[in-house]
């Protein structure tokens, strides 16, 4: 099952740059690369160096939809081995520069794991933590379902009514508190754990639209999921169709989580996940590939 690649269009576009990089940087270290480039354009030298720079970019593009097609929870690496490369170049010209070249194959392969290994524990992992650097993340998507108003409202908005057609089977309870709407959403995740988010509705005209708040109550790391607005509109088409619009709108993420879900597009992604799960079709989403198990969690 293929994922929808356009969905990943920002990692694929920032790869490219980096691998772009990369090229452009071997080929300026080249020796006598200045007078290479002024030569006639149909030299030999310049000819082997495009004919070089397009093999190794075409060899890079494909194995991002390698990647993302057999290893999507590795997905990240497609950024972080490009980034790694870029650096290692630098790191090498100037241990040239120096004098002090890596003195064998294996030792260059060593400092390159070691330097890939440094940049995602900096880029997503708990490195910049100690700095409370936090971010917004918003992002809104419009579609159209085959389906009544009311059908696509108990697939997308949890309700204690609405626990058994909600598009995340994980979803197990919503339970009302002491507070006027506010509820308690309980969802049992693939790990075996119990994520609960606190749902306060503030605004709510079934099946039309609701606006709320959601905020993690249980969670050993709150950046995973966050808090923040979920908005949903819904209008029914003359055709018989249901106009969907929804927002999400995260108020303070780390921003190893903010990069991620970016490049993941991740509303894209979950409303590829919706429309699939509304219309009983197959779903080829990120959504699908990471939490087949949990989507389909009764």
């Amino acid at each position: 099952m293929f994922i929808a690649y356009h969905r990943q269009r920002r990692r694929i576009v920032t790869t490219m740059i980096l691998a772009t990089l990369v090229v452009l940087a071997g080929l300026i270290g080249q020796a006598n690369w200045a007078v290479r480039l002024t030569d006639a354009f149909g030299a030999p030298g310049i000819l082997a160096m495009l004919q070089t720079a397009a093999t190794v970019l075409t060899l890079a593009f494909m194995a991002i939809l390698m990647v993302l097609r057999f290893a999507p929870a590795q997905r990240q690496q497609c950024e972080i081995i490009a980034g790694t490369t870029l650096a290692f170049e630098f790191v090498n010209f100037g241990l040239a520069w120096l004098g002090a070249p890596f003195s064998s194959p294996l030792l260059a392969v060593c400092a390159f794991v070691v330097l890939a290994l440094a940049l995602d524990h900096v880029i997503y992992g708990r490195a910049l933590d100690i700095f409370g650097l936090w971010r917004p993340l918003s992002g809104t998507e419009n579609f159209t379902v085959e389906a009544t108003p009311n059908a696509a409202w108990n697939a997308i908005v949890p309700r204690p009514d609405t626990v058994s057609t909600h598009w995340i089977g994980a979803l197990t309870e919503v339970a009302a508190t002491r507070e006027p709407d506010v509820f308690l959403a309980r969802y049992r995740l693939g790990d075996g754990t119990v994520l609960q988010k606190s749902l306060t509705i503030l605004e709510s005209e079934h099946p039309r639209h609701t606006r709320y708040h959601f905020e993690t109550e249980s969670d050993e790391d709150a950046s995973r999921f966050g808090a923040g607005f979920y908005e949903v509109s819904l209008e029914s088409a003359e055709t018989g169709e249901t106009q969907i619009r929804i927002s999400c709108e995260y108020t303070a993420l780390r921003i190893r989580t903010a990069l991620l879900l970016w490049l993941d597009d991740w509303l894209g992604s979950e409303v590829d996940a919706i429309g699939a799960f509304i219309e009983r079709r197959p779903d080829n989403s990120l959504h699908a590939r990471l939490w087949g198990d949990v989507l389909r969690q009764a």
